[in-house]
């Protein structure tokens, strides 16, 4: 992709983040709670239920438009997340099936990390989403003249992925949470379509980067052994196994 389109679809996913921002807001919520969808501070309803919710928007300001009140992260930080991160995935993907794949799991991942730092969970709608957009992304392509052989990888980079993390999820000690392994087909998707040298270097340097980054957390005494980091839980309906 050249540099234009590569900008251009930057600044359209920039003007997503309103839209992101109503998901965020909907499932920054502590473990076990229903979604929000009121205003935290006067109870304005702001996100209907139903599928109207789905296409719902905050205001640009990321503000409450009755009280003003902060709804979740800041705006220039959502928009600026999600240009910088399409912009970069254009930039690098190689086929336009790929790039729809990596653009809806990119912004997608905006919401599912900044949720994920607030309340420490990835909830089961999200990653679903993603999973399940991604794998349509590739379909898509594939049954527009992309290479099939490229699909059936990518799906068994997904599943293969999956399991790995689940079996992780399952060992004592690990830290990780179902909401793990849930997100796991979705990379393994964008991943695999690649290649799967992809999918095994990007396990590596995402688990080496997480084990830093405890790392660092725990020299610094901001988090114990015994203490839940980001990705621990997810949000079912009932509690994780790790729970």
């Amino acid at each position: 992709m050249t540099p234009l389109t590569a900008n251009t679809i930057g600044v359209a996913a920039g003007l997503s983040g309103p839209w992101l921002h109503a998901r965020i807001l909907v499932h920054t919520t502590p473990y076990g709670q229903q979604p929000r969808r009121h205003c935290p501070h006067c109870g304005l309803q702001l996100i209907p239920v139903g599928w109207r919710g789905l296409l719902t928007a905050l205001p640009a300001s990321a503000s409450c438009p009755s009280c003003r009140t902060p709804l979740g992260p800041a705006g220039w930080l959502v928009e600026t997340l999600a240009a910088a991160i399409a912009a970069i995935l254009t930039w690098r993907a190689g086929s336009w099936p790929l790039l729809g794949a990596w653009l809806w799991v990119g912004l997608f991942g905006v919401a599912l990390a900044l949720v994920d730092v607030a309340v420490t969970r990835l909830p089961n709608a999200l990653t679903g989403t993603t999973a399940f957009g991604a794998l349509a992304a590739l379909t898509a392509g594939t049954l527009a003249g992309a290479s099939p052989a490229a699909l059936l990888r990518a799906v068994l980079a997904a599943a293969g992925l999956a399991v790995f993390y689940l079996v992780l999820v399952l060992l004592p000690g690990t830290g990780l949470g179902a909401g793990d392994a849930k997100l796991a087909p979705a990379v393994g998707l964008c991943l695999g379509y690649r290649s799967l040298d992809a999918v095994v270097a990007a396990t590596i340097t995402g688990t080496l980067l997480a084990a830093a980054y405890v790392t660092v957390m725990l020299a610094r005494h901001r988090i114990r052994r015994i203490d839940a980091v980001p990705t621990r839980r997810s949000c079912s309906s009932a509690p994780s196994p790790r729970s």
